[in-house]
């Protein structure tokens, strides 16, 4: 397994934050990974905190060469701001805010670790990049590759020889089949189940919760139940 994943050779800081924070701190805790705070311009003010761990920062700090150069020589990182797909300000936002984090990860080159839950089974044969979060009783077969920046939730299985690419979710309870590519923010909603082999998912697909599909998608398709749920609705929608 890469070493950057758990990797507790530096204090942690997460940049952003969500209400699943507590769950990321014991995934720290199992694996002896100090948490040295929250970067976050939305939190940031004297005493602040969140989930019980100190807001010690702002994203501007990193525009500072000194203090750029302090972080990134003593620190480890992980974006811990999550996004849905769901069309409203709230998510809209929280989408901007996760991308601009991730830019900034890139553009500093901060070092990033990735969150596997120890009860997670990651095949020593899978490759899983750097930022990924991986929930606990989630199955990933051999030879599966995830990008970076990528979300797994409870429970889920990956098939063997799939490809995630950079900043897909895929939520609980999700199972894929084998050999399918996932281009980059898919989302996989809670529960569905894509079932064909070697099937393709467009960039920016969202695939609503419960649904089994047998087939790839295009980009920026939804795929969803209507409201007798008997039947499958698809909306092509353009990607940016």
């Amino acid at each position: 397994m890469q070493d950057y994943i758990n990797c507790n050779k530096r204090p942690l800081i997460f940049l952003g934050s969500n209400i699943v924070m507590n769950q990321l701190k014991e995934i720290c805790e199992d694996y002896d990974i100090e948490i040295h705070g929250i970067i976050d311009n939305d939190y940031h003010s004297s005493g602040k905190e969140f989930c019980g761990i100190p807001v010690i920062d702002t994203e501007k700090s990193f525009q500072d060469p000194d203090r750029l150069n302090f972080y990134r020589a003593n620190f480890n990182f992980f974006c811990a701001t999550n996004w849905i797909p769901e069309k409203n300000p709230v998510q809209e936002r929280n989408r901007e805010k996760r991308n601009n984090l991730i830019n900034l990860l890139d553009q500093y080159q901060l070092p990033v670790i990735s969150l596997v839950d120890n009860k997670a089974n990651v095949s020593k044969y899978a490759s899983v990049g750097r930022g990924v979060f991986i929930d606990a009783i989630c199955n990933i077969e051999p030879d599966v590759v995830i990008d970076d920046y990528v979300w797994i939730g409870w429970a889920s299985g990956i098939g063997h020889g799939t490809r995630i690419e950079r900043n897909c979710v895929i939520q609980r309870q999700v199972w894929t089949g084998g050999f399918c590519h996932f281009e980059s923010e898919c989302f996989i909603g809670i529960g569905a189940k894509t079932l064909k082999t070697k099937a393709r998912f467009g960039k920016g697909t969202w695939i609503q919760e419960m649904v089994y599909i047998k087939r790839g998608t295009v980009p920026g398709e939804i795929v969803g139940l209507d409201g007798t749920n008997n039947r499958r609705v698809v909306v092509p929608q353009s990607v940016n």
